[in-house]
């Protein structure tokens, strides 16, 4: 092994070590200014259809018509 590998295997064991020391430094700044970032609350189920308990209501979706760009049809 020459010095140039040796360099580039000590340049990514800093870059590990360094992404681990950062992580741990986040982690210890958002415990002491007790930033805890909770998940948002999910919104409201919907009600489901009387008829067929098994569905949900919503929109239909968007017709798309049968042409390209060009305007050429399928």
């Amino acid at each position: 092994m020459n010095f140039t590998w040796l360099l580039l295997i000590a340049a990514a064991a800093l870059l590990v070590i360094g992404a681990l020391r950062w992580d741990l430094l986040v982690a210890r700044w958002r415990e002491l200014t007790g930033f805890d970032r909770q998940p948002a609350e999910a919104p409201p189920a919907l009600d489901r259809v009387p008829g067929n308990p098994g569905l949900r209501p919503h929109a239909a979706p968007v017709h798309k018509p049968g042409f390209h760009r060009s305007g050429r049809r399928h």
